[in-house]
């Protein structure tokens, strides 16, 4: 059984994560909430554990500055994966 990293983005910092992203999350926080709960529902039914990596927006806008191009929802999986594997940015 795998472990799959997802982003956790809090209510108050997912307008700013949005904006780092260039907007290429859902206009929401109510929909990312939902989008991540499909997710997790489908990872878990797969057979496979959840994580939740905690997203600093501050954190990750010196990721994608580091990163260029990375200013996305797939940015922002490629940042998830970093995390997961200790790296501090």
């Amino acid at each position: 059984m795998a472990t799959i990293y997802l982003a956790r983005i809090s209510s108050p910092d997912y307008e700013m994560v949005r904006g780092i992203l260039n907007d290429d999350l859902p206009e929401s926080y109510e929909k990312w909430f939902e989008f991540q709960a499909k997710g997790q529902s489908d990872t878990r039914r797969q057979g496979h554990a959840v994580s939740y990596i905690p997203i600093d927006p501050n954190e990750l806008a010196r990721y994608c500055g580091a990163h260029g191009g990375h200013r996305s929802h797939h940015g922002l999986l490629h940042f998830v994966i970093k995390k997961s594997e200790g790296n501090e940015y």
